[in-house]
């Protein structure tokens, strides 16, 4: 029996969403390739964060998605999305700010209503 558990999430539809959201991606405009997950990419992920790895991550702030793509040189725009009456999910995951959104990437793109270089 294991010691430590996972975390659990309150998952939220997208309406609980009282603002828009943000996502460092490669550059404006974004692409489907910005909103895939680290599953969908091959990428390594701590498989006690199972959930986390299919989601997408995204921020409430554009100051943390700009933190990142500073910090990340994969990065170099900041998209804003609304997703207020989209066919997602998300929760709180991470830290302060940070969201995990469940939804295809098709989804996300079409959801994107600004796109800034850095």
């Amino acid at each position: 029996m294991p010691r430590k558990t996972t975390p659990a999430y309150l998952v939220y539809p997208a309406a609980a969403l009282d603002r828009p959201v943000y996502r460092a991606v490669e550059r404006c405009p974004p692409t489907i390739k910005d909103f895939l997950s680290y599953e969908v990419l091959g990428r390594r992920y701590d498989p006690r964060e199972f959930f986390v790895g299919i989601g997408v991550s995204m921020h409430t702030t554009r100051n943390q998605s700009a933190a990142i793509a500073r910090r990340l040189r994969d990065f170099g725009a900041i998209a804003r999305l609304d997703l207020r009456d989209a066919p997602v999910v998300w929760a709180c995951t991470g830290g302060p700010n940070h969201i995990t959104v469940w939804a295809p990437a098709a989804v996300l793109v079409e959801r994107v209503v600004q796109c800034e270089e850095l």
